[in-house]
């Protein structure tokens, strides 16, 4: 398989990763593309069956059913996170596992959120070309508020006594947040004080900080592994308001066709990620200069975009 034949899709949690990769699959019909493939659904045999996701209204997991029952025995079998962090120390069953998704010629894709810390070795080792994709922070946590919303009385009112009784906010411990930062941790000892118990207390109290510190040790450790000139950006805010800019950016970086009709456009603020708020938030979290190396690179793609 040449380089050209393989692509990486990765972001962040509620950043329009799905969006991206239903575009793909509807765009390149001679292409594999999988779904997630680091999904710690994946780990697990009763997860690999056709139905419709619950939030995204859409069957996810087709493309692993259609590669035969030996194919999902095996990433069963080498699946590499332990308790869903996505970090694995063992390069040699990460390896394993990817190796999976290479029993055939096909032109391949995978769209993941939780790639942040295997990157080096997917491209170094696998040839694989990446595209970030990267959503404000402040409407990632709107995103995520709105979700909660949406979930029945009986669950508030559980996650409501847990509160309560511990001081976690429901949203700190609604997705997998921690688990990024973990692996971030592991990976690159960052954030330093995330071996501190009483600091973690303090920020599973505030939702949004600790979403944010998930946001900026994820993208942050993604632009590490990169190459300066390598680093191609997707932002959410331009893919919803100028999709005819990124399709352009995304065919002339690839061998790939990006049909962006069925986005419904829409106004959305690339200057959210310079709100007060968010600076506030990260200098807090003493990650200020590590959020302001993810702007950095934000806008030199959007310079290339526009």
């Amino acid at each position: 398989m040449k380089n050209d034949d393989k692509y990486l899709f990765n972001g962040y949690y509620r950043s329009g990763t799905t969006i991206v990769w239903d575009i793909l699959k509807n765009s390149n019909p001679k292409w594999t593309v999988f779904y997630e493939p680091l999904n710690p659904r994946k780990g697990s045999r009763k997860n690999y069956k056709k139905y419709k996701h619950k939030l995204h209204q859409q069957v996810l997991w087709e493309e692993y059913i259609k590669q035969g029952e030996d194919f999902v025995e095996k990433l069963v079998k080498y699946y590499p996170f332990e308790n869903g962090i996505p970090y694995c120390r063992n390069t040699k069953l990460f390896k394993k596992y990817i190796d999976q998704f290479f029993k055939n010629d096909n032109k391949l894709i995978l769209q993941s959120n939780r790639a942040f810390f295997h990157l080096d070795i997917l491209k170094s080792d696998y040839g694989f070309k990446s595209f970030h994709i990267i959503r404000n922070p402040i409407n990632v946590y709107k995103s995520f508020k709105k979700i909660y919303k949406k979930r029945n009385f009986l669950k508030k009112i559980k996650k409501y006594l847990y509160y309560l009784k511990t001081g976690i906010h429901p949203l700190s411990k609604m997705w997998r947040f921690e688990e990024l930062i973990e692996a971030s941790f592991r990976k690159h000892s960052l954030p330093l004080y995330w071996n501190n118990d009483n600091y973690k207390k303090k920020l599973y109290k505030d939702p949004f900080k600790i979403i944010l510190l998930g946001w900026i040790v994820s993208n942050y450790s993604s632009f590490k592994l990169e190459r300066n000139d390598e680093i191609k950006i997707l932002p959410y805010e331009v893919i919803v308001s100028n999709p005819i800019r990124i399709k352009t950016f995304v065919q002339q970086n690839s061998n790939l066709y990006f049909n962006t009709n069925m986005i419904k456009k829409r106004n959305s603020d690339i200057k959210m990620y310079k709100k007060r708020k968010v600076m506030k938030a990260a200098k807090k979290l003493k990650m200020k200069t590590e959020y302001e190396f993810i702007l950095s690179k934000l806008e030199k793609s959007l310079n290339k975009i526009f």
